[in-house]
């Protein structure tokens, strides 16, 4: 099973319910020993249990994919932990030992989980001693190569449902870490059925769903609601699917008749599915799937009329469409078609007179359609799924939004006419706000996640790229909030920047005092490093910056850097320095000339003389500073 197999717990060679800093050493140790070409340690990555390639990489991604308690939750449901350690640590003695002896194991944790009586096999009552036993019998007979994947996911649902759950959570994760059995047992079905459906598994799903209707659990009436719900979304979408077929074939075999009645079978077909996907999902999901059909609708309708002129049947379809559509951007879209059919068409069948050419009620349009409800939500699942995918996934929305909230919003400037205009214009505000916050989440939660990680060293520009786009369709009460988080970004930048110069310095300092030998080999070391924290967008916001105060500092660690390193180097990053050298009597020539002006006021006599002296020449000493730059 894939989420035990990579298991992050596994890759860092550690048990369930290790600290935070067993996790942060446990991969520091991997990446030193990958990087030195060491061999790696026995440990509990278990390699008898299925092959392993570790990487720095993926002990990097291992170590982000156990940042949260949520997360160390999900994995822990798929990994050993040591919960007894009279049987467990025995077990895992025998995992490790180079005779993997897998069977000892498995009959360790089995015989304190179960007994046999007249051949047939009975659960034992689940206690403080064997109640760990559960949960490792699972893990082990999902990869045993004759393991018995029945009793391995029966063994875990008892697991997650006794009594002492809650002291696996406390000792596993935190004690503070609030969850219920229902919802972890909901979490492990759904990823067991995920794994069958990718037919990884030998269980196939008719088996696992009649092998969990014979068992009670708490979260059963929830799944089997879900597990319906997903049939039936898959049900709807093959209707889809078959009236674009039918569709498409009429369109080449120019037969409308049958475009119509793949339009009409459509909308029988699954006007009850429908209604209940709306009774057991959630409101997104309906409105994505419901909208899915009133497009197919609206194309029948549209490629009907356009080959048979046939007004009474168009109208038909169009109307199926808008009773079924549940996006309010599409249920606009369709008010307008049926307006122009109604304006067109007017019942009549006949060509239009003259030119023997039918009119199409609505013109062409692309089959895909955007849905901005449905487009937020999968930003959403995508960043809280992985952090690291908050940037994509923040571009992609913005990408997959920003021209039809524009067209959206020309409507609404152009058409005075629609019924209940008002309330349109105040949903498109509602849409084009939520895009913009899901923007802003994605922006904070992907420099969260490279501020810990510093995987991504460009990351100061994505984060910016994010900001800048939810601005751009931002209303001005939002771009206030959006330009305070940009200077904070920006700030935070150049702060870090000027961290990386001063121990790029130290560095530099030290191997001009102790290692020479190597100074030219370490200095184009160190330039490599420059180039990769340094981007040119990089350089572009420290330019911008108007702190002087830190943008003094960085100056003059870029100099000191520069004077430091092999000077042959220089060039390489001379684009970190955009300023030019000022001459030490420009730069100090506020004062000179404030004195200057000061000796000629003594001289003409009088204290008026003196200040409008003294005064003149420091202005003029700025002016001339900063022409200089």
């Amino acid at each position: 099973m894939e989420n035990i197999l990579n298991n992050p717990y596994r890759i860092l060679g550690i048990l369930a319910g290790a600290s935070n800093n067993q996790i942060r050493e446990a991969a520091n140790r991997l990446i030193q020993l990958i990087k030195a070409g060491i061999p790696l340690p026995i440990d509990f990555s278990f390699p008898s249990l299925g092959t392993l390639n570790r990487t720095v990489d993926t002990v990097q991604e291992a170590r982000s994919n156990l940042d949260t308690d949520t997360q160390k939750m999900q994995w822990s449901l798929f990994w050993f932990w040591n919960g007894y350690d009279i049987t467990d640590e025995a077990a895992f003695e025998s995992l490790k030992d180079n005779n993997m002896d897998i069977e000892h194991a498995f009959n360790v944790w089995n015989n304190v989980v179960a007994e046999t009586r007249g051949g047939k096999r009975y659960w034992r009552d689940i206690t403080e001693r064997n109640f760990s036993a559960y949960h490792n019998l699972f893990v082990l007979e999902m990869l045993r190569q004759n393991g018995n994947k029945e009793h391995a996911i029966v063994a875990n649902l008892k697991f997650i449902e006794s009594g002492y759950f809650s002291s696996f959570t406390e000792k596993a994760i935190d004690k503070y870490f609030k969850t219920t059995a229902k919802e972890q047992q909901y979490y492990f079905l759904e990823e067991v059925g995920k794994e069958i459906k990718q037919k990884n598994s030998i269980l196939t799903l008719p088996r696992f769903r009649s092998l969990l209707q014979g068992l009670k659990f708490v979260s059963k009436d929830d799944f089997f609601k879900q597990l319906h719900s997903t049939q039936t979304t898959e049900d709807v979408k093959a209707e889809i699917q078959k009236a674009k077929s039918k569709r498409a074939k009429s369109k080449r075999e120019e037969k409308p008749s049958d475009t119509y009645t793949a339009g009409k079978a459509l909308h029988e077909n699954t006007k009850k599915q429908l209604d209940q996907i709306k009774a057991y999902c959630e409101e997104l999901h309906y409105t994505s799937v419901a909208d899915e059909v009133a497009i197919e609708l609206r194309l029948c309708s549209i490629d009907f009329f356009n080959k048979s002129n046939d007004y009474k049947k168009a109208k038909e379809l169009i109307t199926f469409a808008k009773d079924t559509a549940a996006g309010m951007q599409l249920k606009v879209q369709i008010e307008n078609d049926m307006k122009n059919l109604d304006d067109i068409g007017g019942g009549r069948k006949e060509e239009e007179p003259g030119n023997g050419k039918k009119k199409a009620p609505i013109g062409e349009k692309p089959e895909g359609k955007i849905n901005i409800e449905a487009e937020i939500a999968i930003c959403r699942k995508k960043r809280e799924d992985k952090a690291a995918a908050a940037y994509d996934a923040g571009k992609t929305l913005y990408e997959n939004t920003k021209d039809i909230l524009r067209l959206l919003n020309e409507l609404a400037d152009s058409v005075e006419k629609i019924p209940n205009m008002n309330d349109f214009r105040k949903t498109l505000m509602k849409m084009a706000n939520e895009v913009v916050q899901e923007l802003v989440l994605c922006s904070g939660l992907f420099f969260d996640y490279c501020h810990k990680n510093v995987q991504n060293e460009d990351f100061y520009v994505k984060v910016i790229h994010l900001l800048d786009m939810a601005k751009s369709i931002a209303d001005d009460s939002n771009k206030k909030q959006i330009l305070a988080l940009l200077k904070k970004v920006k700030e935070t930048a150049l702060l870090q920047k000027i961290a990386f110069l001063k121990e790029v310095k130290k560095m530099l300092d030290w191997l001009h005092n102790n290692n020479m030998s190597r100074y030219e080999s370490l200095s184009r070391n160190v330039v490599k490093s420059i180039q990769m924290q340094f981007p040119d967008q990089i350089v572009g916001i420290i330019k911008e910056s108007t702190n002087n105060k830190q943008l003094s500092k960085y100056k003059k660690l870029v100099d000191t850097v520069f004077k430091l390193l092999y000077q042959p180097c220089v060039p390489e990053v001379s684009y970190l320095k955009w300023w030019k050298k000022i001459p030490w009597f420009l730069s100090n020539a506020w004062w000179i000339f404030g004195f200057i002006g000061g000796v000629i006021g003594v001289i003409v006599g009088g204290t008026g003389p003196i200040i409008i002296g003294v005064t003149a020449g420091i202005v003029l000493g700025w002016i001339v500073k900063a022409a200089s730059k």
